[in-house]
């Protein structure tokens, strides 16, 4: 016989957990949460409320729950909230100032069981609220501990710091379209086109017609005057004066397309400006965190990367295994099995999908040193793996390694170049170059 599956045995010591409490089940929104409440018998108490999601509300529900109390004074009372959007937040923190302990429920369990009470998958606020303490009571929900104050002000920054390069990539998406049509043969010559000289470049002459008006000793003095270091690629600049006078660009639409453009670069300039500010807190948040310099130490992994992991992950030190990471982030690979069939095994994708991003982008320059993930990376690409697949393989390797530096409290230390696993590694590279 089998045993029981460990995810039903955590679901009934989950069930024990909250054996004689006062339940709440909330669905929270924008105005008005809506709230019904279990007593330790496991019925309902009251109707079900509607709280104002103001100050006034909540003090509404709390004088309620204080009669609550009054009548089970030994039950403790564990708020179960549906954890969508940021409207719970303010409820949250409210009672949990006056020591009321929350769990959370995913909102997938509660659109994915609706039908169970009517065979309906009709919604409504007080069916919601009804399910979400339902489902609790069954052990099906999550708890979520309040990070500490330094990992929740990393995560608003390097939130704003996606947002900002969101937009900056946008930027240059369009600024590049731009070019296609106006100018086609200058991406040719700038791999990024947000460089410091193709800016000055379309600052001062956006389009062809206006490049061939221009002096190859005029164009280099401009660009001195306004880059940093002052080098100028002269032979670069005369292959662009060459190109404008080819170019297959057109004309019409120039003063229309000016303005555009000109709106583009200032909002390059503006977003540019805000990344620069925002890499002082950053820094300043991660010297708060003991072991950030340690993970900085790994090959590949910088500031930016390592304030983005630990914004969206936490405190490393709440982890045990590298498999609970993987679960957070939606990377632990699952497969369906039925009698003698087994599915394709996949990633998850039920997780945070910002720290997955990270710890794909982090791998990929992890994999830039020789290491035993780029070794394991060249083994599965020789056996038919696509390079994706590869990468989503040696993110443990990589998060081993940070939980190593991390719990050891040590610097990483490369392979030196004679270690037989870089002799391997080269090996390995050859042969993929060869069967490419």
């Amino acid at each position: 016989m089998s045993k029981l599956p460990i995810s039903e045995q955590k679901r009934i010591e989950r069930v024990s957990a909250l054996k004689n409490h006062i339940i709440v089940g909330i669905d929270p929104a924008s105005k008005n949460h809506t709230a019904v409440v279990y007593a330790p018998n496991r019925l309902p108490y009251g109707r079900i409320l509607s709280i104002k999601n103001r100050r006034h509300g909540f003090e509404f529900f709390e004088k309620h729950l204080t009669t609550v109390k009054e009548k089970y004074p030994n039950a403790p009372v564990t708020f179960v909230i549906e954890a969508s959007g940021e409207y719970w937040k303010p409820f949250q923190h409210y009672f949990e100032m006056r020591g009321v302990e929350t769990v959370f429920m995913p909102p997938l369990y509660v659109k994915r069981t609706r039908d169970l009470d009517d065979n309906t998958p009709r919604s409504n606020d007080p069916k919601d609220a009804v399910r979400i303490a339902n489902l609790a009571l069954e052990g099906r929900y999550f708890q979520s501990k309040t990070p500490p104050e330094v990992f929740e002000n990393l995560k608003q920054l390097v939130r704003s710091w996606d947002t900002i390069s969101g937009h900056l990539i946008q930027c240059r998406h369009r600024i590049r379209s731009h070019l296609d049509t106006y100018f086609p043969e200058f991406s040719t010559l700038f791999c990024d086109i947000l460089g410091v000289t193709p800016l000055v470049i379309l600052k001062h002459w956006p389009f062809p017609h206006e490049l061939r008006q221009v002096s190859l000793e005029q164009l280099c003095s401009v660009i001195r005057q306004n880059v940093g270091n002052g080098r100028v690629d002269a032979e670069k600049m005369e292959k662009l004066l060459a190109l404008a006078d080819e170019s297959i660009g057109i004309v019409h639409g120039i003063d229309g397309a000016r303005m555009r453009l000109k709106n583009l670069l200032e909002h390059v300039e503006l977003y540019k400006k805000q990344l620069s500010e925002l890499r002082r807190p950053i820094r300043q948040s991660l010297r708060q965190i003991d072991y950030a310099e340690k993970i900085t130490s790994i090959h590949g992994i910088g500031i930016i990367s390592t304030a983005q992991f630990l914004g969206y992950l936490g405190n490393v030190h709440d982890f045990d295994k590298v498999n609970q990471v993987m679960d957070v982030a939606g990377l632990t690979l699952t497969a369906t099995e039925s009698g003698g069939y087994k599915s394709r095994r996949q990633i998850s994708h039920r997780g945070r999908s910002a720290l997955r991003r990270v710890l794909y982008e982090m791998a990929m320059h992890y994999l830039r040193a020789p290491n035993t993930a780029r070794r394991k990376y060249f083994k599965l690409r020789l056996n038919g793996k696509s390079h994706r697949q590869a990468v989503i393989a040696v993110i443990p390797h990589l998060i081993k390694t940070i939980f190593a530096v991390v719990k050891q409290n040590r610097i990483y230390t490369p392979l030196p170049a004679d270690d037989p696993v870089t002799q391997e590694i080269r090996a390995y590279e050859a042969l993929l170059k060869k069967a490419s």
